[in-house]
């Protein structure tokens, strides 16, 4: 994927969500996992750039680990 480096691990997220000043400003603790989230072929991941073109339609896929008995909300604009 370009040659860039993704994070896999609980580590490089933390790691990821800190140094960009995403913990604290934002959230409190960064996540323990990723969803996965892709716009036709090209995969989201961490420091990884999208055109407007490119994420213009509705994700193709979209998941993460749930919990019996949860709800969860995914809201985009």
């Amino acid at each position: 994927m370009n040659g860039m480096n993704f994070c896999t691990t609980s580590s490089c997220v933390a790691e990821k969500f800190t140094s960009s000043g995403l913990v604290p400003d934002v959230i409190s603790r960064p996540p323990t996992e990723i969803l996965r989230l892709e716009f036709g072929s090209k995969a989201v991941q961490l420091g990884n750039v999208f055109l407007p073109t490119e994420a213009a339609d509705a994700p193709t896929t979209i998941s993460w680990s749930t919990k019996p008995n949860e709800l969860y909300t995914v809201a985009f604009s």
